[in-house]
């Protein structure tokens, strides 16, 4: 019922054309934010659907992209054809030539990660499958994509994942208060310590 209320309210919100002039629409564009790494998919893609009337410039052109990370039946393709590697990274615009992939512009990436890790965090904790439930699919093969992913990024692009993925066991400095990560073995260690603690994590 508490999720089908959410569900009901966004619904309306998502419905606003000018959502800045809204009391507090700043502040409501935050909590959008923090929905989109809600497990169920069905909340995640309603407060996307909430953030698109804010054109926020990093994450307008890829608003399609990040919609299809919330369905099993698409996250694994457009995983893969999204340019997440700096080293794989084509000159070009956003999209890099259909089938060939798709490129991240360097202008966006520093606000487009933190939001791609945040749904994608949501996805790897999700037990069920995709938006609305059409497709049953592993989790563990989820997941799998996901950290494959993940891999493919600077190591200090990972905070925004960590952060959400062991918040409960952090300080209150995040991971700013622990020793940061240094290069790629500190960040293939940190993935590595994804797989061992899944198991036990709490729950967030």
């Amino acid at each position: 019922a508490r999720h089908r209320r959410l569900e009901t309210r966004l619904t309306v919100f998502a419905g606003a054309a000018a959502p800045k002039s809204l009391p507090h629409g700043d502040a409501l564009r935050a909590v959008y934010e923090r929905l989109l790494g809600k497990p169920r998919g069905d909340v995640a893609s309603l407060a996307l659907k909430c953030l698109a009337p804010y054109k926020v410039p990093h994450l307008a052109p890829y608003a399609a992209r990040v919609a299809a990370l919330l369905d099993d039946a698409t996250l694994r393709d457009t995983l893969v054809k999204l340019g997440a590697s700096r080293e794989a990274r084509g000159v070009g615009a956003v999209e890099a030539g259909g089938a060939g992939g798709w490129q991240i512009d360097d202008t966006h990436r520093a606000g487009l990660i933190p939001v791609l890790c945040r749904v994608l965090f949501g996805r790897f904790r999700a037990k069920s499958a995709a938006v609305g439930g059409r497709r049953k699919a592993s989790p563990a093969a989820r997941r799998a994509t996901i950290l494959s992913f993940l891999a493919a990024l600077d190591p200090s692009e990972l905070d925004a994942f960590l952060v959400l993925m062991f918040r409960p066991l952090l300080p209150s400095g995040g991971l700013d208060s622990l020793a940061p990560l240094r290069g790629r073995e500190d960040a293939e260690r940190a993935l590595s310590l994804i797989h061992i603690s899944e198991p036990t994590r709490p729950r967030l």
